[in-house]
């Protein structure tokens, strides 16, 4: 035995012992990599997102789309087999809590959202231009989280029905009538069918996601329905946040909060107010929300982006600088390198403080005309274009409330926004503009100079004064009354 050890030290091994001695260092690496299998195996089973079956729809295309902030993002798709059966496994891109819209064709869809576990479900598909079948259909078979969201969304559906058509109905018909007992028994059986659903879950689930999304529509105070909207609005706006927290960063995950913005302004909307009153109303009630919003940074940020873009949109030229001086201006002297996000509003604040009333008009030479230049004692900038109608039928207005005046007392310079410079210049031949000042880069509205006057219509009016200060941006119909103060010579 001793010789056969002395042997084996020496190398003069037997071939099962030297092939033994090649594989035994590895081994660990073989039962590793055979365990790593196992796992991944194992865990391929948990990574389906969604599955399920639709009704009607063999062979059809379903197309995942991820709902994040303000937009519907395209995330996945499939084609379903010949029973309507699809799958939908996990992709990077999405997380616990996200939402995801199902969309199938003719405009059928349905929501759904990731609680982290496998969510089956079955719906019918039936092209209905009136109706969502794919979500009026829906069964969760797995995902209570799913379960509880889609029984939110019916209550939701009936809720908005009643606000929308039971009410206006009790308005409608007579109180001795029969009938009315009836629909007033079925709008507040609504509103308590919701109001036990919201209690409930905020009693046994207040962190799911479903529960969020639910209580965010909750309204714990119900208004007498025979009391005018407006002043029921007052009531469900003193409770508006009670139950909806908007600095969640779970909303983020969804396409909740553009909804609710939209669902506050509406409390605060009134069409007997003016325009520029209504303005006020609502840059006040915007600045409401992004307070509400000011604890979470990535929130704020982007429901401040949001609502500038709104009211951009929108020409709320007031409102825009009011919300961006409050909320976005940075200090002068701040080290805090500037944000892409808000690099456009930052450029639009800039064209919108530079045209205000008061402000000297920015400068421009088109043509061999330098604005700076004009000597005269008031100037009037005409923004219009062939192409508009308005300003067709409006420029013979202001010529004939303009003609009167001397070119030193008013100059009147006509900013076409035109592309064609053969039906530009006929325009001004045929309609006696000749003492006018007529220029254009005819680049229509990719010009500078109507980006640089923020010029979003036609036609489009800034008054001057001697200094080139901006002294009005009147309306046409208001062009006469302030002229008749000028001096004609």
């Amino acid at each position: 035995m001793y010789i056969r050890n002395e042997k084996h030290t020496q190398g003069m091994l037997p071939w099962s012992d030297k092939l033994l001695k090649i594989i035994l260092p590895h081994l660990k690496l073989v039962f590793s990599i055979l365990f790593l299998t196992f796992f991944l195996s194992s865990f391929a089973k948990t990574t389906t997102l969604f599955e399920g079956k639709v009704s009607n729809y063999s062979l059809k295309p379903i197309y995942l789309y991820i709902c994040e902030k303000d937009s519907i993002i395209l995330h996945d798709s499939i084609i379903t087999d010949k029973t309507g059966n699809f799958i939908f496994n996990r992709k990077s891109g999405g997380s616990f809590g996200s939402m995801y819209k199902l969309t199938l064709e003719r405009n059928q869809f349905f929501y759904l959202i990731d609680d982290g576990n496998l969510t089956k479900i079955t719906t019918t598909f039936l092209a209905d231009a009136f109706y969502n079948i794919a979500t009026d259909s829906l069964k969760v078979i797995q995902s209570e989280e799913n379960r509880q969201f889609y029984k939110f969304q019916q209550l939701q559906q009936l809720l908005n029905t009643a606000d929308y058509w039971l009410i206006q109905m009790m308005r409608l018909y007579p109180l001795p009538d029969p009938f009315h007992p009836k629909i007033e028994e079925e709008y507040f059986k609504r509103n308590n069918d919701f109001k036990d659903f919201i209690q409930t879950e905020l009693e046994l689930r207040p962190d799911n996601y479903s529960t969020k999304i639910a209580s965010a529509f909750y309204r714990p105070e119900l208004p007498d329905w025979k009391e005018p909207d407006t002043d029921r609005n007052l009531i469900f706006r003193k409770h508006y946040f009670d139950y909806f927290n908007p600095a969640d960063s779970f909303y983020l995950k969804t396409n909740i909060l553009p909804e609710k913005i939209e669902g506050w302004l509406s409390l605060f909307y009134d069409k007997t107010l003016m325009q520029s009153v209504q303005e006020s109303i609502f840059m006040q009630a915007l600045d409401t929300f992004l307070i509400h919003t000011k604890s979470n940074s990535e929130t704020h940020k982007f429901v401040l982006n949001h609502i500038l873009q709104k009211v951009n949109q929108e020409h709320l030229d007031q409102a825009f600088l009011y919300l961006y001086d409050k909320h976005l201006t940075v200090e002068e002297n701040s080290c805090e390198p500037e944000s892409d996000q808000f690099k456009w509003a930052r450029d639009k604040a800039s064209i919108l403080k530079n045209v205000q009333t008061g402000k000297t008009a920015p400068d421009f030479t088109i043509q061999e005309t330098t604005l700076h230049n004009i000597s005269s004692k008031y100037i009037l900038l005409v923004f219009w274009a062939t192409w508009c109608p308005h300003c067709t039928q409006a420029l013979p207005e202001i010529i004939e409330k303009t003609s009167k005046f001397s070119t030193t007392t008013l100059t009147k310079v006509a900013v076409s926004l035109d592309n064609e410079k053969s039906k530009w210049e006929a325009f001004i031949k045929a309609n006696n503009m000749s003492s006018w000042r007529n220029i254009s880069e005819l680049k229509g509205w990719n010009g500078e100079i109507s980006r640089n006057y923020n010029v979003y219509a036609t036609p489009t009016l800034f008054l001057l004064d001697k200094d080139k200060k901006i002294i009005a941006k009147p309306e046409i119909h208001e062009l006469g009354s302030l002229l008749k103060s000028f001096d004609y010579k």
